[in-house]
């Protein structure tokens, strides 16, 4: 049975270890039903361990099943056929890449809850009630009642909520702990950032700009649309706002109603719109200018220059993006730092062989709080065992 190399690197979070685990109820409880019970205790000394429940793989004291492997990948099978917004290919591709994906995700796990234990890291019962209640003021069940009827509707139980949290919670302590120090967020690292990513941090010059429209479906002609216009911008020279300069035309149905359109910046604008919007003086007003619906005239109160913003002004910003930037590197090479520190055998399915060509490459930036914000359906995920 082959030995682990280290692999490329994964997709986990970094997360503040100070703040709990928040995912939405559904979400919570989409893992659960997605992980399954999945843990099967060895055969007692001196039972013979029938095939189906053979060790596939051991990391450390962690280890998965054959009979574990094949019950998830029924369960991921059923719910890739079942999902009606996935093409045909993207099925196929899914499917073909479960086995591969289902250990890879294990394996990454078995890692860290190894090296968890390994640090004597330990969960509260404390920590997963404050994880728990969150989840419910976030979710309006504040009764007892309601929370486990919501837990029940999707077959789950309280027990098993909680077993899943402390896991959860635990893997994201290790994480936490292990590679926050590892990342240089001094003042000078900063600075560097900003100077290496001047782009990021550019704003494009932008105008606060209210329009008027002489309707090209008024019946006028041409000529007599380009008048009007004309006397509108005339009745403004003396300051008299847009809005009253072209309120006889509109009792007459010949203008739209002044429309405030913000602050714009240049590529927000129409082709037809752009170069007129920009051209005109800061507190002026463009030329008449045809495009969809008749003849536009703008008015520009504001303009911001673009430029660089002054790193004082995006100092926390750079800090977070050096920080998701960081994580990523780092992780990458934290996992392969467990990896070729543990012990690993591995006896995969077929389709299982190759699970590391997946770890792929961590984004440049991941936004350490995706998980918790934004949560989605996550990969498949496999409940490990430990050696006893």
């Amino acid at each position: 049975m082959p030995v682990s190399s280290p692999p490329a690197g994964i997709s986990t979070e970094p997360l503040d270890s100070a703040r709990t685990p928040a995912p939405i109820i559904a979400f919570a409880l989409l893992v659960l039903i997605a992980a399954g019970v999945l843990f099967w205790a060895l055969p007692a000394r001196g039972q013979e361990a029938v095939e189906i429940n053979r060790l596939i793989l051991r990391v450390n004291d962690q280890i998965l099943t054959l009979h574990d492997y094949e019950q998830r990948k029924a369960e991921e099978v059923n719910r890739i056929l079942a999902n009606p917004n996935l093409t045909a290919d993207v099925r196929q591709e899914q499917l073909s890449a479960l086995g591969k994906q289902l250990v890879k995700t294990s394996f990454d796990e078995m890692l860290l809850l190894s090296r968890a234990k390994q640090m004597s890291i330990i969960v509260t019962d404390e920590q997963i009630d404050r994880a728990i209640m969150q989840v419910r003021e976030e979710q309006g069940l504040a009764s007892e009642d309601a929370f486990r009827e919501a837990l029940a509707a999707y077959g789950m139980s309280i027990e098993r909520l909680r077993k899943d949290y402390r896991r959860e919670i635990t893997m994201r302590e290790i994480v936490s702990r292990e590679i926050q120090d590892r990342i240089d967020l001094s003042e000078d690292a900063l600075r560097a950032y900003y100077r290496e990513n001047a782009d990021r941090f550019e704003v494009p010059e932008r105008r606060r700009i209210e329009e008027v429209i002489v309707l090209s479906s008024s019946g006028l002609d041409d000529s007599q649309l380009r008048g009007v216009a004309e006397e509108i911008l005339a009745a403004t020279a003396d300051g008299t706002s847009l809005t009253e300069a072209s309120a006889s035309f509109r009792d007459q149905g010949l203008v739209s109603e002044v429309l405030d359109l913000g602050w714009l910046q240049r590529e927000e604008l129409g082709e037809e719109l752009r170069a007129a919007a920009f051209a005109a003086p800061v507190g002026g007003y463009s030329e008449p200018t045809e495009a969809r619906g008749g003849l536009h005239l703008l008015h520009v109160f504001e303009n911001e220059p673009g430029g660089k913003r002054p790193f004082a002004e995006v100092q926390d910003e750079v800090r977070s993006r050096l920080q998701n930037q960081s994580f990523g590197r780092e992780l990458r090479s934290y996992m392969a730092e467990l990896e070729t520190q543990a012990f690993v055998r591995e006896d995969l399915p077929a389709e299982a062989l190759g699970f590391r060509a997946l770890a792929g490459t961590v984004e440049n930036e991941v936004d350490a709080l995706d998980l918790l914000t934004a949560p989605e359906l996550p990969e498949p995920e496999i409940e490990v065992g430990e050696v006893e």
